[in-house]
């Protein structure tokens, strides 16, 4: 619970600036090992579709709100929550996006952070070749890897956001696919990026 708690006050101080993420605040006066009080907060669970457009929620916005905060964690503070099932995510009366259980959060550090950048990049841009050697250049590969047989398989991931807009392009969903390219040709991911996976697969 300790350690849950000040992964809570570390998310709450990076995404101090984001004014669509609620991180609900600790109260260690009256948290122990045993228990970790947090602030009270009220929303929609993130997948109550329903409930959220009775109460006139704009749902493209919440989802676009919900991206941006974890493309953040991601991309600019190296930093995430690797749980994020809808009982860990909630969207405010306010439109808050709320994260709750700091339990399992993951880690980039800055190379592999700016790797992830890199092949964000390409996919965005539909650069088939950067996409491969960012992708390459994450992996650890133990066996000779058919680089045309990628590339082909990339450029058709690819091809699926031609003349999409940048805005529009689901960024995560991109990470998500590229990942399981690499699981594809056996190449081996570093232990937080196979966690990002996981937590992608939860938010879909």
């Amino acid at each position: 619970f300790q350690l849950e708690g000040r992964n809570a006050d570390q998310f709450r101080q990076i995404l101090a600036d984001n004014p669509d993420v609620c991180i609900p605040r600790v109260y260690w006066k009256y948290s122990t090992r045993r228990v970790l009080t947090l602030e009270r907060v009220h929303g929609y669970k993130i997948n109550d579709i329903e409930g959220m457009r009775a109460a006139g929620f704009r749902l493209s916005t919440v989802a676009e709100a919900y991206a941006l905060a974890v493309l953040e964690q991601i991309l600019i503070h190296g930093y995430f929550h690797a749980d994020p099932h809808p009982g860990n995510v909630l969207v405010s009366p306010n439109r808050q996006i709320v994260f709750l259980d700091f339990g399992m959060v993951g880690y980039l550090d800055t190379e592999l952070k700016q790797q992830l950048v890199d092949l964000v990049t390409a996919v965005v841009r539909q650069d088939v070749d950067r996409a491969a050697r960012a992708l390459l250049d994450i992996a650890v590969t133990r066996q000779a890897i058919d680089v045309k047989a990628l590339r082909r398989d990339i450029s058709r991931m690819i091809r699926r956001y031609y003349n999409v807009p940048i805005r529009q392009i689901p960024v995560h969903e991109a990470i998500q696919e590229a990942l399981y390219l690499a699981f594809k040709y056996r190449m081996v991911m570093p232990s937080n990026l196979t966690l990002l996976s996981r937590a992608m697969s939860t938010m879909n």
